[in-house]
């Protein structure tokens, strides 16, 4: 193989050879390895064109420098077929050296599938969970919708948690509470969550630990509890009385309401069948939907308050009252109105005072007249965060649940004037 006689030179390449015995040494101009090795080419076909076999020709090429130089026609006319050839070598090469030096293009970038749209991944909740109430379907259009809406609909992977905190802000900004905002946005967490799961989603939940009031301030700032006697002054007070005989779905809704505990929504959605008899023949309340698990319950009720009070008042729906459930509010919500008018009739005006106070005042009477923590929770439907109670028992009998809490409700009828029956 031949070696082409070119050195680097500092930053220099140089072209350095003897022909025939006179030394050649000549700057090729570049610090490119590649560029030098073209020139030298080009320097070396111009000196094999400069020999012929009947001796030397007398033509000067010298490219370098822009000299051309030749000795009569004959000459000149060597000297352009040695031109003509040395810029066609070294076009070639220099084409040649374009294409190898020419980077390969890369791959074009696969673009992956972005997976779905906020509102098309929420279609696919309601579509897999059609159990859901009417109110729930409602108020999760509702926020996602408006949370689509403010992002521009945009696709599930793409939501930063800066998108949650500008959502935030955009809400407060529109008139909305601080409860408002921290439900809103709940309900966009629970959309992520049932993405993640279904491998909708593969990043991080941006809404999780997003609530702007944690646990305890939301506790501070809940629903207050009424006392003693500012029940007495409703129970007691000439609205009920007249409730009683003229409005008596409201009324008994009221009794059930502070003799139960139960929320406004498994009040006003009673049926007949729900009153029932144990073995022992102890008259007890079945709830069987409720918001949580823990609140499908079986609830002891005094026979001498309920026994034969709703057979007449039954529709052919079976439906104990005459609320109908209205979509977004439920069933409760013309008690819940009728309720303010009544405490504000009353003179009952403490803030935050609500008909689920009611229910709150139960479970405070219970805690003071000694009903225990256990039965407490398995009366008023919550949960108990205990491996024992939770994996090692059955659920407690209506029994002996009426064993904890009968006293506490016959003595709570008393103290708010409801009328006792003999069975």
């Amino acid at each position: 193989m031949l070696t082409l006689p070119v050195y680097l030179r500092g930053n220099t390449y140089y072209f350095h050879t003897r022909i025939f015995g006179k030394q050649v040494k000549k700057s090729l101009h570049t610090n490119d390895k590649q560029t030098a090795i073209i020139k030298a080419l080009a320097l070396v076909r111009a000196c094999q064109m400069a020999i012929d076999s009947s001796g030397f020709n007398k033509y000067k090429i010298n490219l370098n420098e822009g000299i051309l130089e030749s000795d009569g026609p004959e000459d000149h006319a060597n000297m352009m077929v040695a031109l003509q050839t040395l810029l066609t070598k070294v076009q070639n090469e220099g084409i040649a050296h374009k294409e190898k030096s020419k980077p390969t293009p890369e791959p074009a970038p696969v673009v992956e599938q972005q997976g779905l749209k906020i509102l098309q991944v929420l279609d696919q909740m309601f579509l897999l969970n059609d159990k859901q109430k009417p109110a729930t379907v409602l108020a999760y259009k509702t926020a996602i919708t408006e949370f689509s809406k403010f992002l521009g609909n945009p696709n599930i992977n793409s939501v930063l948690e800066s998108d949650i905190a500008r959502f935030q802000v955009h809400l407060r900004t529109n008139g909305n509470s601080t409860r408002t905002v921290d439900n809103k946005v709940s309900v966009v967490r629970a959309l992520f969550n049932f993405a993640i799961r279904l491998h909708y989603c593969f990043i991080p939940n941006p809404a999780a630990n997003k609530n702007i009031v944690n646990k305890k301030e939301h506790e501070k700032n809940g629903y207050a509890i009424f006392e003693l006697p500012e029940m007495k002054l409703i129970f007691n007070s000439d609205f009920m009385k007249t409730a009683m005989v003229k409005d008596p779905d409201y009324y008994w809704c009221l009794v059930l309401a502070v003799i139960t505990g139960c929320r406004i929504s498994e009040i006003t959605s009673l049926t007949k069948d729900q009153f029932q008899y144990d073995h022992l023949d102890n008259m007890f309340l079945k709830i069987r939907d409720s918001k949580t698990v823990a609140g499908k319950r079986e609830i002891p009720i005094p026979r001498e308050i309920f026994e034969n009070r709703f057979g007449a008042n039954c529709t052919i729906k079976g439906k104990l009252f005459k609320y109908e459930d209205r979509l977004g509010k439920g069933s409760g919500n013309a008690v819940s109105q009728k309720f303010k008018r009544h405490m504000k009739v009353v003179g009952v005006d403490r803030p935050k005072l609500v008909f689920h106070s009611i229910r709150k005042f139960v479970n405070d009477t219970f805690f003071n007249l000694d009903v225990p923590l256990e039965p407490r929770c398995y009366f008023m439907g919550h949960e108990i965060d205990n491996v024992n109670v939770e994996k090692y028992r059955n659920t407690v009998t209506v029994a002996t649940l009426k064993e904890k809490v009968s006293v506490a409700q016959i003595t709570i009828a008393r103290e708010l004037s409801i009328p006792l029956f003999s069975s």
